[in-house]
């Protein structure tokens, strides 16, 4: 199976998407800083399930 292609935008805090990372290829963009003389992060929880 060929792995699809998606964009999707996670605008507000607490927004999350579960996907198939065998399925769906995906990536991340720089953060974009509303205020230039602010430091900006990125907060990300990865979790993976394994079949038993």
């Amino acid at each position: 199976m060929q792995a699809q292609s998606s964009t999707m935008t996670l605008k507000n805090p607490g927004n999350f998407i579960f996907l198939n990372d065998h399925q769906i290829r995906h990536g991340v963009t720089p953060v974009a800083h509303l205020n230039p003389v602010r430091e900006g992060s990125r907060d990300t929880l990865i979790v993976m399930f394994t079949k038993i």
